[in-house]
């Protein structure tokens, strides 16, 4: 004859319940939030990253005009010195003087095209092209404030941090990993209960060469239960130790995602205000520059002033024109930098996104208790 046998085991007191038998799925269900939060994360510090290299050649590309405008200015200067000396009117002195200038020009202007090869060069191994290939740059008006009017609000420090604290997904996945710790204490402290299970078994017997002629009257059923005492567990006694450890690291790994959160919020605030304000300074201190030059060069023609005061006029304004070339790109980076570490930073098929929205509704900001549960 056939023989046939089932046997179902359950526990009732140590491993019972969905929590516990269901805590592998449970923790891999996590993991794979996790990576994919990490992913994320990667890819919005990717995407600034390969906007910081963007920005600093499109810097180096402003410089280089800075240089060039500021060498042709130099370059009529010194013609204009060297005809007004050959009619007695200026003295070899002026004469050199603006063509020393003009020599330190050219060589400024030679370090600013090394400079911005070198940048392009950089910024093709940050997309991980051959620097060899020729790259087309379109800056599509993204290298000015309006252009990311986010950079424009002012923000509070407050919100700031909360938002942060709420949405920040490497610190959410702080925040999770505590809740694990806590049910690997209740998985591990389960394991040191009693440990009882109920077996249910049935049998049935078929006819010699007729498996399927089953009869419902030959079943044969079977119920035991099986007790473990808890006696003897030391390795769940050290695992459930463990747990208690891995938990009380959790917890200092929270408080100090949170310290380091803050602190990298208030940092980034104070980097954008800087940036802004120092860009606002070179704005006034390009326009008193180009009025000096204008002075000079009027009270030159008119005899009153001499070639030193419009070649000093001249250094100031290069200067700051570079300035604000820098000052530009440090504030559009400091709040994109700051948008990201508030996560209201988007990467889409039009490359990055500012959310501004998202500061419109600010939770009030978590207590201690919230935030470390």
């Amino acid at each position: 004859p056939n023989a046939y046998a089932r046997r179902i085991t359950n526990g009732i007191l140590r491993g019972f319940g969905a929590d516990i038998v269901k805590e592998p799925l449970t923790q891999a269900e996590r993991d794979v939030l996790y990576e994919a939060r990490a992913y994320e994360r990667f890819r919005r510090t990717f995407a600034v990253r390969v906007a910081d290299s963007f920005f600093r050649v499109l810097e180096q590309l402003d410089r280089l005009e800075n240089e060039e405008a500021n060498f042709q200015n130099l370059v009529k200067l010194r013609e204009r010195n060297e005809a007004f000396a050959e009619a007695g009117r200026l003295t070899d002195i002026q004469v050199d003087q603006a063509r020393q200038d003009e020599f330190r020009a050219r060589d400024r202007l030679i370090s600013a095209r090394r400079d911005l090869d070198g940048a392009l060069d950089d910024f093709k191994l940050t997309l991980g092209l051959p620097v060899e290939v020729e790259l087309a740059l379109d800056e599509g008006g993204l290298r000015a404030l309006e252009a990311w009017h986010g950079l424009r609000v002012d923000l509070e420090e407050r919100d700031v941090v909360t938002l942060a604290l709420i949405h920040r997904l490497d610190h959410l996945t702080v925040v999770d990993r505590l809740v694990d710790a806590e049910r690997g204490v209740l998985v591990a402290a389960d394991a040191l209960r009693l440990g009882l299970d109920l077996g249910v078994s049935a049998s049935l017997d078929s006819d010699e060469g007729r498996p399927l002629a089953l009869h419902g009257d030959d079943i044969s059923w079977g119920l035991d239960l099986g007790l473990d005492l808890p006696i003897d567990r030391i390795p769940e006694r050290n695992a459930y130790r463990r747990t208690l450890i891995a938990r009380d690291a959790a917890v200092r790994e929270l408080e100090q995602s949170t310290d380091e959160v803050r602190s990298e919020l208030r940092d980034a605030l104070r980097r954008l205000a800087a940036a802004r304000a120092s860009y606002e300074i070179q704005q006034g201190a390009v326009g008193l520059a180009e009025r000096r030059i204008e002075s000079a060069a009027l009270n030159l023609e008119a005899g009153r002033a001499s070639t030193r005061d419009l070649l000093e006029a001249q250094d100031d304004l290069l200067t700051a024109q570079n300035d604000l070339a820098a000052n530009l790109t440090d504030t559009i980076l400091a709040g994109l930098e700051l948008y990201r570490d508030m996560e209201l930073l988007e990467v889409g098929e039009q490359g990055l996104l500012i959310d501004p929205d998202g500061l419109t509704a600010v939770p009030a900001e978590p207590s201690d208790e919230e935030v470390e549960p």
